[in-house]
């Protein structure tokens, strides 16, 4: 009866500790990756520095887009949600534009763009449901008194879409301690001195093959490539591991030394448009259907939607849609989240760039020239 009593406990504990893991993580949104290749020595550092009791109350990740800046954020957060340095985690993400039925891009009613919408999110997720009908000002007053008294960890993602960050991170600063903030942004902060910069550095030319022949593998290639190959394609890419998986993708249809050729070609004419470069083949290469899905998906919510929400906006045929997902899938151009047998789709920030500048900019520049 003792045993059985004392194997009872350690049961309850056990259940005990992973529901109070499942509280602390609710509200992080599930990884887009199987394996990150990297950026173990940088998780290490930032949760290091999020769980001192003497470390900076602000940290903020920052890169150029495609450096996985968000992906090393949602990492950090679920190591923390491992273990009880944090009472709860919450996750605030920005979404600026969506495309209406007209085909217009339209600013989102709903987007986390300001102070008074980061605000509103956080006391929602922080279980302040009651404080909706107040002022951003007064909200902040009646979070920061539960804030001192619990430790926290804030994640605000994207923060250079949030147009009044002069007037956000100061109003946000009385609310630290214990309670912690981690940011990402492509924009320095370093005019904040409370703020803790942390560059996301690209993956190192090792690091960058171990990606990219996963990419391959996960397609049902041959995972090995040659170190000369990879030399090549790291000259031209780098380490931005966003590129180095469009470019994995679209092996699949091209020789490499090809995609190259053209990559440098490309870079060389102007190198700040590498990116448009590597979507506008994916996109010349992908069918009408695909097409009509990619540009659908542009509403897509922050922390992606599931395969029933993408087959009633594309409005496809059912056979017609599984080949266009499909597509997309095969080109990467849609993230994965989640179970294998219940995965949500999102789109990358640069994705999403790359259809409004560049597709549906030029509609409309091709509209005006008719008129």
């Amino acid at each position: 009866m003792r045993r059985l009593v004392e194997r009872l406990q350690r049961l309850e504990m056990a259940e005990h500790d992973r529901l109070r893991h499942l509280r602390r993580g609710r509200h992080l949104p599930p990884p887009e990756y199987a394996h990150l290749f990297g950026v173990a020595e940088a998780q290490r550092d930032v949760a290091g520095r999020l769980r001192q009791a003497d470390g900076p109350a602000f940290v903020s990740l920052e890169g150029l887009g495609g450096m996985g800046k968000t992906a090393l954020a949602r990492a950090v957060a679920f190591a923390l949600a491992e273990d009880s340095d944090f009472d709860g985690i919450a996750w605030i993400s920005a979404r600026q534009t969506w495309l209406n039925d007209r085909g217009a891009i339209e600013t989102t009613p709903d987007a986390a763009t300001s102070l008074a919408d980061i605000v509103a999110r956080l006391a929602t997720q922080l279980g302040f449901v009651e404080l909706a009908g107040l002022s951003a000002a007064d909200k902040l007053e009646r979070l920061a008194g539960f804030l001192k008294s619990t430790r926290q960890l804030i994640v605000i993602d994207n923060l250079e879409s949030v147009s009044d960050v002069e007037l956000l991170l100061p109003a946000l600063m009385p609310l630290a301690r214990p309670t912690r903030f981690l940011l990402t942004s492509r924009q320095t902060l370093s005019h904040f001195p409370t703020v803790v910069r942390f560059p996301v550095r690209p993956l190192s030319l090792e690091d960058s093959q171990a990606l990219v022949e996963s990419e391959l593998r996960r397609r049902g290639r041959s995972g090995a490539l040659p170190a000369a190959e990879m030399a090549a394609l790291y000259d031209v890419v780098g380490g931005t591991p966003l590129a180095l998986k469009l470019i994995a993708a679209q092996m699949a249809y091209w020789p490499l030394p090809t995609l190259l050729d053209n990559l440098r070609r490309a870079r060389d004419h102007a190198p700040e448009r590498l990116y448009t470069f590597i979507y506008r083949r994916a996109w010349l290469a992908l069918g009408d259907p695909a097409r009509q899905l990619l540009l659908s998906l542009l509403p897509l919510a922050a922390d992606g939607e599931d395969v029933g929400w993408l087959r009633a906006m594309s409005f496809l045929p059912p056979d017609a849609f599984d080949e266009a997902l499909g597509q997309l899938r095969d080109y990467s151009l849609l993230e994965t989240a989640g179970p294998d047998d219940a995965p949500r789709y999102r789109l990358h920030r640069l994705t999403t760039t790359f259809l409004q500048t560049e597709v549906l900019a030029g509609w409309s520049a091709a509209d005006e020239g008719a008129a």
